[in-house]
């Protein structure tokens, strides 16, 4: 397990779920928590890491208070390559498209979250 993950495992923001399903099957080696109202964001500490999927190229746009709230790793489901410049300059810490398989998604989750954690620590 990755130091800096809660007990209960890492929270990902999914409103539609796809990209729960997907990592969910990826063999992750921690847990991850699901949610998909805003509500709901107010359980997760500010400063700590959180995955954050998106569906449409505007849905960034969206959340910027929260890129700014959480070091956050972007899960793109159905958006190409190309998107990760785009969180990067939104001000997420790391991007990887969630239809990679599942060894490949394991290790770009894994070390997009340790720059999340780093970066997490440095706020603190």
């Amino acid at each position: 397990m990755l130091g800096g993950i809660e007990a209960e495992g890492l929270p990902l923001f999914d409103v539609r779920g796809d990209a729960f399903a997907l990592l969910r099957g990826a063999g992750l080696s921690f847990g991850i928590w699901r949610i998909s109202t805003r509500v709901d964001l107010d359980r997760v500490e500010p400063d700590s890491p959180l995955l954050l999927a998106v569906y449409a190229d505007d849905d960034l746009d969206q959340e910027r208070t929260l890129l700014q709230r959480h070091p956050t790793l972007v899960v793109g489901v159905g958006l190409g390559e190309w998107y990760g410049s785009v969180a990067l300059s939104r001000g997420a810490v790391g991007y990887c498209r969630a239809e990679l398989d599942p060894p490949a998604l394991r290790e770009a989750i894994t070390e997009g979250l340790g720059r999340a954690i780093s970066k997490a620590r440095d706020r603190r």
